[in-house]
């Protein structure tokens, strides 16, 4: 392998954690691009089938001797780019990065908005900066930086797709109706607010059972979860290391045969969890990134709930998902000194969901699939959504909606409208996600997608898109009796 082909990556592969998910799939990648790896630190609980071992076998070979070699000269130095992880503030400096290449690249997922200047400094010596998500990008662009992009994390097609065209749902609990959440277990994912939501739509409805994997490697930040007014206190720590997840659940009124603790599932393993799920929960306060479970359970076609904050805004469509639109600010709690854009959602509308889609399933089903196929040959929600998102178009959210309000209107229902937005909640939450949308969208922005990388004889459909979307906000602004979009909203 030649240098000026090699690209190292600076944190730890492993089958358990976002990053180490993350790490594999960019290895296993750039191994099919014929770009490495180099692989800098060893592998963490690793779960590889016998074609991605062998793939990699090289690169964990060579690892060890540059784990040999790290101890005797400290920092490396290579004469290719190295791609380091970075924490909240841009911890480490590169100063402290155990190697250095001819280009070093950040990749950084915070969920911390407070950015000291020292913080500032520090990623301002890295040649450039990678975000996983537009909320962290334009954080960082409103601080001054000018050196950063946007580059969504992404996942193994090869495993998460939809099932194929006539192959029949079969589920481990036959009978139930099963609810996945997914996540390390803390406050900021809200497991407390899912807990919320499922204890009150299970009561209604008994056949439904929670599943979830809230495995935590990192056990210090996992109390945080008994800040919720939702629960009593936080697992406790068993023996072995384990969170005790089970009997703090049944402390907090849910019995035992109402839900099953998954631990902390390979990623090789999760496409057959997701099989039995029926929908997915994910009220998350914040998320740096996309949400790779989200992305997953969405991939192969799982009806999922989202909550439309932070990094999640990026996938939270609701032509492809339902979104959680009614949100509350969420105030800085230790570790955690700035949470700019954290929103607390509203368990009561994450039961709403939970109904809208026991009680409309081929509904619930249309949206996961994105076009109503399941076929990878088709459209599929990840990479339509971040098409759109990454182009800011976001058409399947607003389009023809501004046209068909305006004919309601012009037809003398102008006050019926008015009536259901205040007294309608669903009409009140269709409302609300439309108009998060076009917020999300940017049409200088789409633009510039435009007059780049489309014919200009085709430039006219464009013209239409701008069209309907200037009518989708006039009525909204009637609607809402706002001046602007989201007046009345502003953690938004």
């Amino acid at each position: 392998m030649s240098s000026d082909s090699a690209i190292a990556i600076g944190w730890r592969l492993s089958s358990l954690s976002g990053w180490g998910v993350y790490g594999t799939n960019l290895a296993l990648q750039l191994k099919s691009m014929g770009r490495g790896p180099v692989l800098l630190a060893p592998g963490h609980r690793l779960d590889l089938d016998a074609q991605q071992a062998e793939l990699l076998e090289p690169a964990f070979r060579r690892q060890v001797h540059l784990q040999e070699l790290l101890g005797k000269v400290g920092q490396m130095e290579f004469d290719f780019p190295v791609l380091h992880s970075l924490r909240n503030d841009f911890e480490p400096a590169l100063e402290r990065q155990i190697a250095a290449g001819s280009c070093n690249i950040g990749i950084i997922f915070f969920e911390d908005t407070a950015i000291s200047q020292e913080g500032l400094a520090r990623a301002r010596d890295y040649d450039l900066i990678i975000t996983g998500s537009t909320w962290n990008k334009e954080i960082l662009e409103a601080h001054g930086l000018t050196h950063v992009v946007n580059v969504f994390q992404g996942i193994d097609i090869d495993l998460f797709h939809p099932r194929a065209e006539g192959h029949e749902h079969t589920s481990a609990y036959p009978g139930r109706f099963v609810i996945f959440s997914g996540g390390k277990l803390e406050y900021r994912k809200a497991q407390d607010i899912v807990i919320a939501a499922y204890r009150q739509f299970q009561a209604k409805h008994p056949e439904a059972l929670l599943i979830f994997a809230w495995g935590n490697q990192w056990p210090a930040i996992m109390p945080t979860v008994a800040r919720s007014p939702f629960v009593e206190g936080a697992p406790g720590i068993g023996a072995d290391g384990a969170i005790d997840i089970g009997p703090w659940l049944e402390a907090n009124g849910l019995p035992a045969e109402n839900f099953v603790d998954l631990g902390m599932p390979a990623n090789r393993t999760m496409p057959a969890i997701l099989a039995s799920a029926d929908v997915a929960l994910f009220p998350n306060r914040c998320e740096p990134g996309t949400n790779l479970v989200a992305m997953e359970a969405m991939a192969v076609g799982v009806p999922s709930i989202l909550a439309a904050n932070t990094g999640q805004l990026d996938i939270a469509d609701a032509a492809h998902s339902y979104p959680l639109g009614r949100q509350t600010p969420v105030d800085p709690y230790p570790p955690y000194t700035g949470t700019s854009g954290w929103a607390e959602p509203d368990a009561g509308e994450a039961v709403e969901l939970l109904e809208a889609v026991f009680a409309g399933r081929e509904e619930a089903a249309r949206r996961a699939s994105a076009d109503g196929k399941r076929s990878i040959d088709d459209l599929r929600a990840i990479p339509w959504v971040f098409g759109w998102m990454q182009s800011r178009q976001v058409v399947p959210g607003y389009y023809g909606i501004g046209e068909a309000l305006r004919e309601a209107r012009e037809a003398g229902m102008e006050d019926v409208l008015t009536e259901m937005y205040n007294e309608w909640s669903f009409f009140n939450t269709f409302i609300s996600n439309v108009e998060m949308t076009l917020v999300k969208s940017s049409m200088e922005i789409a633009g510039r997608y435009v007059d780049t990388l489309v014919d200009p004889s085709l430039h006219y459909i464009f013209e239409d898109i701008k069209e309907e979307r200037n009518k989708a906000v006039q009525e909204l602004l009637r609607i809402t009796d706002q001046k602007n979009l989201l007046d009345s909203q502003p953690v938004l």
